[in-house]
């Protein structure tokens, strides 16, 4: 394990070889990564539903903004 001076931690696998760093910045990127894939909890259940009641409304918005678009008001 390497420790840099602005709070960033730099794993090494021995085995595989694996490098794994991890800060701030990398917390914030794996958040938007499970947010992008719809991975909102650890459970992939609830995941599964959140997702059958969200992209309906998602593809309401987009139908409606291209509808406003197209139509004006």
């Amino acid at each position: 394990m390497l420790r840099y001076s602005v709070a960033k931690t730099v794993r090494v696998e021995l085995l595989t070889g694996e490098i794994a760093p991890a800060g701030a910045l990398n917390e914030f990127i794996d958040a938007t990564y499970r947010l992008h894939y719809l991975q909102w909890t650890p459970l992939r259940p609830v995941n599964i539903t959140m997702v059958i009641i969200v992209m309906p409304l998602l593809l309401l918005l987009a139908v409606t903004g291209i509808r406003m678009a197209f139509t004006g008001r």
